[in-house]
């Protein structure tokens, strides 16, 4: 499991626990990211910092594994998942929070965010553990 899942909630390392043996890394990973983009949107007292912020990370997922930074740990787990599809997925939240981050507290953003989060995080979780259950609405909610 990645070592950073401390700032995850209590509730979402309790999620992590619960997942699948084989899923558990990834599933980590996905929710970690998340955290992290939470943080960079959180933190950033203006839109364009945050925005360049968020194009780093976009920029690293899109590039080729062998080619991301050395330095961010965070690429050298992902490396050891051999996942190519979870980059969808971060590549999803990374527009949720950039979403939050340009466009505010409106209700439409709100709903992009959710619903773009929703299928990052459950969406991923559903693609991992193979399950067709629709989550979507539920996703959203706890988005």
């Amino acid at each position: 499991m990645f070592d950073d899942v401390e700032i995850l909630s209590p509730l979402q390392r309790l999620a992590i626990v619960y997942a699948r043996r084989d899923v558990r890394e990834a599933f980590s990973a996905l929710l970690v990211f998340d955290a992290k983009l939470r943080n960079i949107v959180a933190k950033s007292s203006e839109i364009l910092i945050g925005q360049l912020k968020l194009a780093w990370w976009r920029e690293a997922i899109i590039a080729d594994p062998d080619s991301r930074p050395k330095g961010e740990l965070f690429f050298a787990r992902m490396q050891a998942l051999d996942d190519r599809h979870i980059d969808t997925e971060l590549l999803l939240l990374l527009d949720a929070w950039e979403i939050l981050l340009v466009d505010g507290g409106t209700d439409d953003a709100l709903a992009r965010f959710a619903s773009n989060r929703s299928v990052a995080i459950f969406g991923g979780y559903q693609r991992l553990v193979h399950c067709d259950a629709n989550m979507h609405e539920l996703g959203k909610a706890w988005a």
